[in-house]
């Protein structure tokens, strides 16, 4: 859904929408990292088994650079875009 919306947009030549995305997606990615920081940083604090700590940040990570891969596709193709017109 979201690589079909964004190829229309991207054939009207639409890219303030896209443009919009892209920060919206960057925001999410920020207050995703935010969260994770500060749920890490909670569980030192509360002596959370360091087992665990590193399952959650492993599992996070991930998450993070998937949203961060995505942001990422949608700026590169907004450029392609850009140099093409």
């Amino acid at each position: 859904m979201v690589q079909e919306t964004a190829r229309i947009n991207f054939e009207t030549g639409n890219l303030d929408v896209v443009e919009g995305r892209i920060k919206a997606l960057g925001g999410a990615i920020n207050l995703l990292g935010g969260a994770v920081e500060t749920t890490v940083g909670l569980m030192g604090l509360l002596g959370v088994d360091d087992k665990v700590q590193k399952q959650f940040q492993e599992a996070a990570t991930s998450a993070i650079a998937f949203a961060d891969g995505t942001k990422r596709i949608f700026e590169g193709y907004k450029e392609l875009r850009e140099a093409a017109d």
